[in-house]
């Protein structure tokens, strides 16, 4: 076998082989952090939660399968959670019973989860998004998609839920924070791996200490020039998904919000830097505003895991939500009795 070292002495050759694999290894790594299921647990063999899965027919007559959990007592739900998983073709369908069994038994609440356009349910690892797929992956369709979804969704509650939640994970993160901006009828905001930064900003800032992103702005300038291209592909994802997604600086309207938030992140999170989630928490306190919760976990990644110690945060993170939700609904219930009461006097 020849040595490293002389093979990459070769020259042109041997820089061109690396390149290609830095280039490759670049574009694995972005699409592992930030897939779909990179903020849920790797264990999904066990099923704790019945999981349903439908197809949802969109009104341009294309569909997608979404799934419904059931967390408490079936079909009577107070609360619904709508669940937007970040970015890649990986199918959510057998991550999301493992993801939310930790709060199984402690609210009374329907989870809602909409996958993407041409996903494969089967799909668990992301390889091999279709050409269908990638047309319809970019952050307004995205949008456009779960707001019909929850329409058609809070149409069908025989009940008024008294909370309609949000929660985001990563890409999904973006989705949530621009929806719930749009929807008077979100009540809170759960976040996971999302930073009050643009995606633009967290690339540049991991150039910085990860070597195969040191020159990001080659593939901003590669983007640019051609920015509606669902084919041509720069860190493993489409033109057009860079260019809906990289300027979007979701503190911006994170702080337009009143409802209740709960945002995690790991403090070692390999996608966005935390810095991103400290300096949002900054922002709100100088506005003097307190609806922010922020969760930080020590040696944990973009999916709340602590490798190390092998634990997630994941069900803290779900546990600190439902308490924040709990509270904040009876504090409105306590409000409505009282105004109830000097109506009457």
């Amino acid at each position: 076998m020849v040595p490293l070292d002389s093979r990459l002495r070769r020259g042109p050759v041997a820089k061109t082989t690396l390149r290609y694999w830095a280039t490759a290894l670049a574009a694995i790594y972005l699409v592992l952090v930030q897939t779909g299921c990179s903020t849920m647990p790797d264990n999904v063999a066990e099923q704790t939660l019945p999981v349903r899965g439908e197809s949802f027919h969109f009104l341009d007559t294309a569909d997608a399968r979404f799934y419904r959990l059931e967390l408490g007592i079936e079909n009577s739900s107070e609360i619904a959670i709508f669940f937007i998983s970040g970015s890649g073709c990986a199918s959510i369908k057998h991550r999301l019973s493992p993801f939310f069994g930790p709060i199984r038994g402690k609210v009374n609440a329907t989870v809602f989860a909409l996958q993407k356009r041409s996903i494969d349910e089967e799909n668990r690892t992301g390889g091999a998004c279709s050409a269908d797929f990638r047309k319809t992956d970019f952050i307004g369709q995205s949008v456009a998609d779960q707001r019909e979804f929850i329409d058609a969704q809070l149409a069908k509650l025989s009940v008024k839920p008294t909370a309609v939640v949000l929660m985001g994970a990563s890409e999904g993160a973006v989705v949530a924070t621009k929806i719930a901006n749009a929807d008077r009828r979100i009540t809170h905001l759960g976040l996971i791996g999302g930073g009050g930064t643009t995606v633009r900003e967290n690339l540049q800032g991991l150039s910085r200490s990860t070597w195969y992103l040191r020159n990001p702005e080659k593939g901003f300038a590669e983007i640019a020039r051609d920015p509606d291209n669902t084919d041509a592909k720069v860190w493993g994802h489409s033109h057009k998904y860079w260019a809906s997604l990289l300027d979007i600086d979701i503190g911006n309207e994170l702080i337009q919000l009143d409802i209740p938030i709960v945002a995690a992140m790991g403090e070692k999170d390999e996608a966005v830097p935390v810095d991103a989630a400290r300096r949002l928490y900054a922002r709100f306190e100088i506005a003097g505003k307190k609806n922010l919760v922020l969760l930080i976990y020590p040696n944990a990644n973009h999916r709340l895991e602590d490798r190390e110690l092998k634990t997630s945060y994941a069900g803290d993170f779900l546990e600190k939500l439902v308490a924040t939700i709990q509270d904040s609904v009876a504090a409105e219930r306590h409000r409505a009795l009282g105004q109830g009461e000097t109506r009457e006097e």
